[in-house]
């Protein structure tokens, strides 16, 4: 974890003042990962994106269903109908995660990538995190 702390505070302590405020993290994020595929992202970034998709993944299947990322979901956002989550969710799949009954790791570190990275309004990724807004 030291190690880690070390690459995020190398990324984004630009003051070198030993904490990093939500701006320089922002900063960091979009000079480390916009526009990138995973594979270029800093080790930190991938460590964080794969913790992220094993603690929604919580049958540890490999797979984040439908259920997963309702309940993921619903413990950051407020919706009136479970149907904005669900169509939320299946803007997300392709036709092999149809067939898989969700997305896999691999396709989550895909999506993340573009989530960051496409900025347009059609962004295949736009819903990773839910049905949010632009």
């Amino acid at each position: 974890m030291m190690s880690l702390w070390e690459e995020i505070a190398q990324l984004a302590d630009f003051d070198k003042d030993g904490m990093i405020s939500v701006d320089e993290f922002k900063q960091a994020v979009k000079n480390s990962c916009v526009g990138k595929k995973y594979e270029d992202f800093p080790q930190a970034m991938r460590a964080f994106i794969e913790a992220n998709f094993r603690m929604i993944d919580i049958n540890s299947d490999g797979v984040m269903g439908v259920e997963e990322y309702r309940y993921d979901c619903v413990q950051r956002m407020v919706v009136e109908e479970i149907k904005v989550i669900d169509d939320a969710f299946n803007s997300l799949l392709n036709d092999d995660d149809r067939k898989l009954g969700g997305l896999t790791l691999s396709r989550y570190q895909e999506l993340f990538a573009l989530f960051l990275g496409d900025t347009s309004e059609d962004c295949p990724a736009k819903h990773l995190f839910g049905p949010l807004e632009l």
